[in-house]
């Protein structure tokens, strides 16, 4: 996400646009780190902030009693609420990711999926949502497996599986 963030970011000097400067703040990966960095940023004066990017974190900046300094949050955070005043946030939701997957793949003929997910939240909230789109577009999902998060050995998961069997002809 920074990389992009900073490619966008040094690309607008080729089309002359102007450009605020940047400062990054650490937060540590934490809840607590994000609204620290909040916190810092706007004690020094920032007059927008980008991020904090994990849905715990966003939680916890959006959380605070009073957002002084405008929050582009890049996450939706865990309990759904909606952004505080001061705060938007700027992200799809697994349902709607997944949902928007099934579509592109109807749309360019592609009918059959065989779902690879992995145990985590995220990726369930998105297969479900693939799954019902894609049958409710006329799809099939003809099969799926699981992999462990985390795990970089997936061959007991995907053992035997042939691609060209389960859904026909590839499409890459």
């Amino acid at each position: 996400i920074r990389e992009g963030f900073f490619a966008a970011y040094f690309d607008a000097a080729s089309n002359h646009a102007p450009r605020p400067s940047v400062r990054v703040y650490d937060s540590v990966g934490t809840p607590d780190g994000a609204v620290k960095a909040y916190q810092q940023a706007v004690a020094d004066g920032a007059q927008l902030i980008v991020g904090p990017l994990t849905r715990g974190a966003v939680g916890a900046v959006l959380a605070q009693s009073s957002l002084p300094v405008p929050v582009l949050a890049l996450n939706h955070p865990d309990n759904d609420t909606l952004p505080a005043s001061g705060a938007t946030e700027f992200a799809l939701r697994p349902e709607t990711e997944g949902a928007q997957v099934a579509d592109h793949m109807i749309e360019r003929g592609i009918t059959r999926a065989y779902v690879i997910i992995s145990d985590d939240d995220f990726a369930r909230r998105a297969a479900g949502a693939f799954k019902a789109e894609l049958v409710a577009r006329g799809g099939q999902v003809v099969g799926q497996a699981q992999i462990t998060s985390g795990s970089v050995n997936y061959h007991s998961a995907i053992a035997g599986l042939s691609m060209t069997d389960k859904i026909g002809r590839a499409h890459v």
